[in-house]
């Protein structure tokens, strides 16, 4: 087992910090969600914009829309990845520019499925033993309110804490963003669910039908080898969007509490209220799967 090099920094660790927060764009991916967002939502806006460009408006066909929809829905895995590591970032000693830029995702992986069993303390490195310190430490540390503030910062850091269970689970329950990442293996597009009776001259019949959804292949154990089936997975532009938006306003109070805390300034301390039945009535649901 090779030795691991020692890592040698020119500047200080707080002002390596700094250098990132400084420039860091908390928005970076939720500014190209809006964008997807409203084209998929006006669909005619977009061809006048196409044509404007010197584009052809029929270009601007239901495959298109198809394709950003599908974008949106990986923008929200993305988007938890970024901001479930630049919390992980307050629990480890490098400077975190540095480790953001080392981190491997089978390491996310396994944090990610530490938070949601409950595993705060391995999640943390050991550094946390619940939830409410888990993301107070990394989204709020050292952030003491007057006691008049103290319960709209507890709700805050409780909704928090709900929304990275909840992302957590769906990253961890989402393949197809490997297979996304590593090119042409997920095929966007509508989708219906036919079956029949097994009766002779029965017709098939809708049993589920999707606006958008995204198809690709997961690995199945089947007797004797390795198999794969086909999964499609229903996917909602509305859903995505309002995810994405919310994960990047918590990546924003990180970066104003971290840089403040850097550069020892006084800040405004920003907390959040969720609507959890909101976010929850927009998951897309519909979802089968047919060995290949």
């Amino acid at each position: 087992m090779k030795k691991a090099k020692p890592l040698l920094l020119f500047r200080p660790h707080l002002q390596a910090d700094e250098r990132f927060y400084d420039g860091y764009d908390p928005k970076f991916i939720s500014n190209k969600a809006w964008l997807l967002f409203h084209a998929c939502e006006h669909p005619e806006a977009l061809k006048t914009f196409v044509s404007a460009v010197g584009g052809k408006p029929d270009d601007v066909d239901t495959e298109i829309l198809q394709s950003l929809v599908a974008e949106l829905h990986f923008a929200v895995l993305h988007q938890f990845e970024v901001l479930f590591a630049l919390m992980l970032g307050q629990f480890q000693p490098l400077p975190h520019w540095v480790f953001l830029t080392e981190y491997k995702t089978a390491e996310i992986v396994k944090k990610a499925q530490s938070y949601v069993s409950g595993e705060y303390r391995a999640a943390s490195n050991d550094l946390c033993s619940t939830q409410a310190e888990f993301v107070s430490g990394s989204v709020y540390p050292g952030v003491n309110p007057p006691g008049e503030l103290e319960p709209a910062l507890s709700k805050s850091i409780d909704d928090i804490g709900w929304l990275i269970e909840e992302g957590a689970k769906r990253y961890l329950s989402s393949p197809e963003y490997n297979a996304y990442k590593h090119g042409l293996r997920v095929l966007p597009g509508a989708m219906t669910l036919m079956v029949r009776l097994r009766e002779k001259n029965s017709e098939f019949a809708p049993v589920m039908s999707m606006s958008s959804s995204i198809t690709y292949l997961e690995r199945e154990d089947v007797e004797d080898g390795r198999g794969y089936a086909e999964v499609t997975k229903e996917v909602k532009a509305a859903d995505a969007f309002n995810w994405i938006f919310a994960m990047a306003s918590i990546a924003e109070i990180i970066k104003t509490i971290r840089l403040a805390r850097i550069r020892q300034t006084p800040v405004k301390i920003s907390t959040m209220a969720i609507d959890r039945d909101g976010l929850t009535r927009l998951r897309p649901t519909s979802k089968f799967r047919v060995s290949l």
